[in-house]
């Protein structure tokens, strides 16, 4: 953010409680349990943003209640993969008219470069285990920009660990800040009737550790520790945000020690 303009990217405030477990998304039909997200630092209001940035419609990038508490505040513009019609006429039923009408959509179905007032918005789109569009931001907002990549992974053949080569368009990028889920997860699930358990469904803390080495970033933090997340048909989870946090720090102290290691917590903000 600067003095001009605020963006949020998957801004995920509110946990599951005993109270209300089911954490719904912003796409209609998306429901988890997700618990372990400590309380946010900032409020949606202290936040305020003028856009939002959802990598995808999971229920923990894209929290309806958040995006319905900052339409309230001022109209904001969310920048998401392409949803059709059926689905928007479902979030305007359930969202009414006043808070619809104070989102304004810009859909993404490929990688685009977009520029919106004073700041450029790079979207590059990536392999994940399902098939859900996900996509990975680039950011320039003045004399600062950052990269975040959430449930990435490094190779799409999940068996290596090494970075694959659509990774070089990334690593070409001229980046202040890096931000990247890194908490190793893995899911489990059933899929018609077979057990399916697929290790480091996301990057692991010394592949960011890697990443940000070569990126030559001058800031870098993981994120994603939080996700420990049920659906009806398999879960996820990943390490703790003590191990991350460790694992990457000890990686990157003998990969770039000059880089920063910034403790990411939900609704950080950086100006």
């Amino acid at each position: 953010m600067n003095d001009k303009l605020c963006i949020a990217i998957d801004p995920w405030l509110y946990a599951s409680t005993r109270a209300k477990p089911i954490i719904e998304g912003l796409e209609p039909n998306q429901y988890t349990v997700d618990y372990m997200l400590p309380e946010s630092r900032n409020s949606a209001r202290d936040i305020s943003p003028d856009i939002i940035l959802l990598s995808h419609f999971h229920t923990h990038h894209a929290p309806l209640t958040e995006i319905i508490d900052f339409a309230k505040i001022k109209p904001i513009k969310v920048f998401c993969p392409t949803m059709d019609n059926g689905k928007l006429s479902q979030i305007k039923n359930k969202v009414g008219d006043y808070i619809y009408n104070r989102i304004t959509f810009k859909f993404m179905d490929k990688d685009e470069i977009i520029k919106d007032k004073d700041v450029e918005i790079r979207s590059f789109a990536h392999h994940t285990e399902i098939n859900m569009t996900h996509f990975m931001y680039y950011v320039k907002l003045g004399d600062k920009s950052l990269f975040h990549s959430v449930d990435s992974n490094a190779n799409e053949d999940s068996n290596r660990t090494d970075f694959s080569k659509s990774w070089d368009k990334i690593i070409e990028l001229n980046v202040d800040y890096l931000f990247i889920g890194a908490a190793a997860h893995n899911t489990r699930g059933c899929i018609d009737g077979v057990r399916v358990i697929r290790e480091h469904a996301s990057v692991t803390p010394v592949q960011a550790a890697k990443l940000a080495s070569n990126m030559g970033v001058r800031y870098a933090g993981v994120i994603g520790m939080h996700n420990q997340s049920v659906w009806d048909k398999r879960a996820e989870y990943g390490l703790s945000t003590v191990e991350a946090e460790s694992q990457f720090y000890w990686a990157l102290s003998w990969l770039a020690p000059a880089i920063k290691v910034l403790l990411l917590r939900p609704g950080d903000r950086f100006k």
